[in-house]
């Protein structure tokens, strides 16, 4: 980890001091044109004051409140990776939560905020770019697709306005940031954990966000679910399809299939498919905007095993209990059908097919989102399918139907998959 000193504005790999690794601040921010670097970092001049931009004033602003604070050290993402190097990129991608986590303190640095001198209300992160200003918008920072897990993983956040002035903490203001970013108080002030939400509840943060290359809305959420990618910068929104693959490999929590489908520019939309049809995995964060009151009850194991990614697609086997049109789920529903970490399907045709099943095989199916009702319940998903010799194929469903308890019939707790044709002109 390369630091940057505080008073000489030199770096330093792995500074230590008394034999451990120095304490340290750390900077989070909004890229802007002719922003300092590795590269370009010249000591003497931000030393001396005869750097005159954005940039310098943003860096020595941040290194004399951490000079305030008795620390020597800070890390700054833009001056500290050599982005030139791409292990040391690929590293830096990977790590970075940790880095923000252990951080002594970190300084949120808001380029289009002023301090006001009244109490903190909703209009305290208000932007005061003009463009913005017409529309009562707050600062671009929370909109970023990097800022989210800078965020919420360091213990102790400070937000800084233009001039570098003090405006409040993350836990003094979690109120105020809580409404504006989705993310609820106590992820923010630590009474609950992040690692403890559920992944359609994280993926729903990084929902509204934007980046300026569609790769970093997967590579700025590596931290969030524990993985590892290699970043490759060419990919485009592929590196969020490898995100998914990568959460569903060490996690059996199903929420990753809550989403819906959402109007996505290009070039979010999936080329395989046809007009209406989608695969199991969203193209985009922006699917997971209406699932962030998704909460997971678990683990709920599957008997026969779980979910797989095959050639075709990701699969899982489901116990036939009753021939025709009914179809047990392979799990356990809670009695009072409370969130689990397993789906229950309903699966409506989309017209008339020979579904051949024999009590006691199993059937392949595939999984799809749940739905939002009027009522904010959960609900069993009408899911629009079509048959492919090996494995039923899901179309676009564009609802998502979320709540924490609903009186069903005592069949719908084990009729979790129920063959219903229906007629040809129906969806």
């Amino acid at each position: 980890m390369r630091l940057l000193n505080t008073t000489t504005y030199e770096l330093c790999d792995n500074p230590q001091a008394d034999g451990k690794y120095a304490e340290y601040a750390i900077l989070s921010h909004r890229w802007r044109n002719q922003e300092i670097t590795y590269a370009t970092l010249d000591s003497r001049a931000l030393h001396n004051g005869t750097l005159e931009n954005a940039s310098a004033r943003k860096v020595v602003a941040a290194c004399a409140r951490a000079r305030q604070q008795g620390l020597d050290w800070i890390w700054i993402d833009s001056v500290c990776i050599n982005k030139g190097d791409s292990a040391e990129l690929s590293e830096a991608l990977n790590t970075m939560l940790k880095w923000y986590r252990q951080a002594k303190v970190c300084y949120t640095y808001l380029d289009d905020v002023v301090a006001r001198a009244t109490k903190p209300d909703r209009n305290t992160f208000k932007s005061c770019l003009p463009e913005r200003v017409a529309r009562g918008a707050d600062s671009e920072w929370f909109e970023r697709g990097w800022t989210l897990q800078e965020l919420v993983t360091p213990r102790h956040l400070e937000f800084l306005d233009r001039e570098g002035q003090f405006i409040g903490t993350k836990h003094d203001l979690a109120g105020i940031v809580s409404v504006i970013t989705g993310i609820d108080a106590v992820y923010l002030i630590g009474k609950a954990q992040v690692r403890d939400t559920s992944v359609a509840t994280r993926m729903s943060w990084q929902s509204a966000r934007i980046t300026t290359r569609v790769q970093d809305l997967a590579y700025s959420m590596l931290g969030l679910f524990g993985v590892f990618l290699n970043p490759t910068y060419s990919e485009g929104m592929n590196a969020f399809r490898r995100l998914q693959y990568a959460i569903i490999e060490q996690s059996d929590d199903e929420s990753i299939f809550a989403w819906k489908s959402a109007n996505l520019p290009k070039p979010f939309q999936p080329k395989q498919w046809s007009e209406g049809e989608w695969g199991l995995f969203p193209p985009s964060p922006a699917c997971f905007l209406d699932s962030g009151m998704c909460h997971v009850k678990g683990p709920c194991k599957r008997r026969a095993g779980g979910y797989k990614l095959t050639q075709q697609g990701l699969e899982f086997p489901v116990y036939i209990r009753q021939a025709g049109h009914l179809v047990a789920a392979d799990c356990p529903v809670p009695s009072r059908f409370e969130f689990a970490s397993t789906l229950s399907l309903t699966i409506g045709q989309y017209r008339p097919v020979d579904l051949k099943v024999v009590v006691g095989t199993f059937l392949r199916v595939s999984l799809n989102c749940w739905q939002l009702c009027h009522e904010g319940y959960i609900f069993l998903p009408a899911i629009v399918v079509s048959k492919d010799p090996l494995i039923l194929k899901r179309l676009r469903c564009d609802s998502l139907w979320l709540g924490k308890t609903r009186n069903l019939t005592a069949s719908c707790y084990w009729d979790a998959i129920s063959l219903q044709p229906k007629e040809d002109d129906g969806v």
